[in-house]
């Protein structure tokens, strides 16, 4: 069998890296230098006909090749069989980690390293690693240790400790780690001295917007000290050049490349005289005097080929070291000092309870009160928009700061599934269900906002969306897909599998079925578990945990504020109120109507505002709106610029109360608009009707008859229109009197010796004031100032 160029140079790369030769020897060869030394030349040669011959050997005899048969559909029960239909030889190869535990070849661990390397922080990163070494395997291949360099956003290490960042280079370079292959992570930049011990790993793989250096910044002097460890570093593992090194650590250094008869070595302008000038070909400066040296990943990678892999997040990572994608997680069973917290989702999945968890676990997590959380989830499920909500907020936690474990001993079902996956670590009973039917009732819209919100909790965790999607949404359909050279198992939809720029390495398997969800041993063999355990007990020892996590419970305050915030007794308390302050408004002086109304608005505001819809902005707009109706009904009546804008303020505060957000940004917020405003429109007309049957009806009844006059009918109408008919004051059209009280806007006005009820045309008009009478209607005389009038 004759290997093309592409499989010989991926055999051969593969076997440098097995026999662990130096990063810049490898970079070399995969560069296809053009004056490699000729024993490389022999060395390379010679391991060719191995693998040819190795190869070769592992024929199938002619006649012998079976066929395996091709399946429709491979139910989730069956995952542990083969992985694809297609043709296979007698022996089986090894799949990758996920696939088949009882053959995995390949062991991946991940430490975490939070940035900047200060306090103590090294020696819990020397711990997580010494119990990673002694849980090791007893296997040939040598495991890959990832380490990955994590800093707070909007931080990339600054600040970092030179003696701590070297105790912990010393540590990953020492003799103890030659049992892992060790690989640096930088999804982000890193500055400062946290570089150093990204020097100490034997690979590096940047994040595609990476930086790495420079190391020395802030440093006024570099002595002898540090220049004398980054060189050491540097040079035990040689994945970056001691030079260059020192270039990230030094300003005052220059830096430069020479080519050679022997090859390109990168050196300190003070020691470019020992190089033989009969050796040298050429020389490149690369820093320059003055300037401290920092690198982008795509320079590490293409020009100077120190980095090996480009890869924006974990799931990437696993791909480019041919990985299992679900083989690279954090393995939160190594412990440590825990302030461990439990949260339970029991039962279907309410809005009330998800928000007091978030808002319970943020008070606790701000008071560095909690660094372990542990939910314990057994529900069918039931709100697809609160499930996604906690879920986001389990995902944005840094895992270097607080561990999430989900702890699974029944059943996650259908959106429930989100909150666990959510999770830094899933632990399940040998028999639970992990996603599934459950209460959830879909409508297209969620299946909309879903489709997006899915993909964006994925990438934040760095799996695949398909396999999320498809534990909780029945319309996905999942297939199964196998590395043309890895044998890695990953669980895509067609529309995820055509969006991987590296579809290609992939090969089609067969429909999985998940319409019935996985139990704990299927959620365990495909990658989303993490261990199984029979018992709670058990979990406990998984985690190291030596006591068990305070339970957080909600109080009977909080039970009284969610009651309130329902929405059908917000919506009764804000027709109540509306209801009753219009009644007194109307009725100035009945006190209880207006006693009512403050009572229900401040049950109304106060219960949104605990729980997070209401904020001072809605508090505020509605205060305002209701002194502005005042100041149009009492002070300035006939305006109408106050009670027109006093009303839209009111009904605008209302509205965002209703609501989450204040301007919509896509249709479903369009649509949570359209509602939010027919509700406080019906219930402002709910309260006019209301008013209505007030006056109307109310003063008829026997208790309530106190509380307001009954209006004049029949007969004893009709003598009081009488009465006002013998009362006429239109002779006094025209003449000028003086205002003897306020007119806000009625009051008492003289006449000559006639002392009479007047009321202003518009305007508030104070006692003393000259006015003059604009028109009379029987009793009532409307009077105006007179510089009004006379203009």
């Amino acid at each position: 069998m004759a290997l093309n160029g592409v499989a010989l140079y991926q055999a051969l790369h593969s076997t440098c890296r097995a026999m662990n030769f130096p990063a810049v020897a490898r970079c070399r060869f995969s560069q296809g230098r053009r004056r490699a030394s000729r024993w490389g030349s022999l060395l390379i040669a010679a391991a060719a006909l191995l693998l040819l011959a190795a190869d070769d050997g592992e024929k199938p005899r002619r006649g012998k090749l079976p066929l395996t048969k091709k399946s429709p559909a491979l139910d989730a029960d069956a995952l542990a069989q083969d992985a694809e239909p297609r043709v296979e030889a007698p022996t089986e190869e090894p799949v990758a980690q996920g696939a088949n535990p009882k053959a995995d070849a390949r062991t991946a661990y991940l430490v975490t390293a939070p940035l900047p390397i200060s306090g103590s922080v090294d020696t819990q990163i020397k711990r997580r690693i010494h119990q990673v070494l002694e849980s090791l395997p007893e296997t040939g291949e040598r495991p890959i240790l990832v380490i990955e360099f994590q800093a707070a956003a909007g931080d990339a290490g600054e600040g970092s400790e030179f003696e701590r960042a070297f105790s912990l280079a010393r540590y990953l370079s020492s003799p103890e780690l030659s049992k892992v292959r060790t690989v640096a992570f930088l999804p982000q930049s890193v500055r400062g001295h946290a570089v150093l011990p990204i020097l100490a790993c034997e690979e590096i793989v940047m994040g595609p917007e990476a930086e790495l250096g420079p190391a020395g910044q802030g440093e006024e002097f570099v002595d002898s000290t540090l220049a004398g460890a980054y060189s050491d570093i540097a040079k035990r593992r040689q994945v970056i050049p001691p030079a260059m090194a020192l270039a990230m650590l030094d300003r005052k250094l220059k830096v430069v490349k020479v080519e050679t008869t022997s090859g390109d070595r990168y050196v300190v302008e003070a020691d470019l005289a020992k190089i033989p000038q009969a050796d040298i070909i050429a020389i490149e400066t690369i820093s320059p005097s003055g300037e401290i040296a920092s690198f982008s990943a795509s320079e590490l990678r293409v020009k100077y080929g120190w980095v090996s892999h480009l890869a924006e997040d974990q799931r990437r990572l696993a791909l480019e070291l041919q990985l299992d994608p679900n083989a690279l997680r954090s393995d939160l069973s190594l412990g440590g000092d825990w302030k461990a917290v439990q949260i339970k989702l029991k039962g279907p999945v309410q809005g009330a309870d998800m928000r007091w968890m978030q808002q319970s676990l943020e008070k606790l997590i701000a008071a560095k009160d909690a660094n372990f959380v542990l939910v314990w989830i057994d529900s069918p499920g039931g709100s697809l928009e609160d499930s996604m909500q906690l879920a986001n907020f389990l995902a944005d936690f840094n895992p270097s700061e607080v561990r999430t474990v989900a702890y699974v001993p029944e059943e996650a079902l259908a959106d429930a599934t989100l909150v666990a996956l959510a999770c830094d670590m899933l632990v399940m009973g040998p028999r639970a269900r992990l996603g599934g039917p459950g209460e959830l009732q879909w409508s297209e819209r969620d299946r909309v906002n879903f489709r997006l919100a899915v993909r964006s909790l994925a990438e934040s965790k760095s799996r695949d969306w398909s396999m999320l999607a498809a534990l909780v949404d029945p319309e996905q359909t999942l297939h199964q897909y196998v590395h043309r050279t890895t044998r890695a198992r990953r669980f895509l939809t067609e529309e995820e599998y055509e969006a991987d720029p590296q579809r290609d390495r992939w090969t089609k398997g067969r429909e999985v079925n998940t319409q019935n969800g996985l139990s704990g041993e299927q959620a365990v063999e495909m990658g989303l578990a993490r261990h199984l355990a029979e018992n709670y007990g058990e979990f406990k020892i998984l985690n190291q945990l030596e006591q068990d996590p305070t339970t957080m419970e909600p109080n009977w305050v909080y039970g009284f504020v969610e009651s309130l915030s329902q929405q059908w007794i917000a919506r009764l308390l804000l027709f109540i109120g509306i209801s009753c302050l219009l009644t007194e408004l109307s009725q100035p002086g009945l006190s209880a109507p207006g006693f009512i109304s403050f009572v229900c608005f401040l049950l109304f505001f106060w219960s949104q505002f605990l729980h997070g819809t209401a904020d001072a902005l809605e508090i505020l707009l509605f205060v305002a709106g209701l002194i502005c109706l005042i100041l149009e009904m009492f002070v300035v009546p006939g305006v109408g610029v106050f009670g027109v804008g006093g009303l839209f303020m009111m009904v605008l505060s209302i509205v965002l109360v209703s609501q989450t957000f204040v301007i919509p940004q896509n249709s479903y917020q369009l649509e949570q608009l359209a509602q939010s405003v027919t509700i406080a429109m019906a219930g402002m007309a709910g309260a006019g009707v209301t008013l209505y049957a007030i006056r109307r009806f109310l003063p008829h009844l026997p208790f309530f008859s106190h509380l307001m006059l009954k209006p004049a009918e029949g007969e004893e109408l009709a003598e009081r229109n009488r009465r006002e008919e013998y009362i006429s004051w239109e002779h006094l059209l025209g003449k000028r009197g003086v205002t003897v009280s306020r007119l806000a806007p009625s009051g008492k006005a003289q006449f000559g010796d006639d002392v009479i009820s007047v009321i202003s045309d518009s305007e508030l008009i104070p006692a003393g004031v000259a006015v003059t009478v604009m028109e009379v209607s029987g009793s009532r005389v409307l009077v105006a100032p007179v510089e009004t009038a006379s203009g």
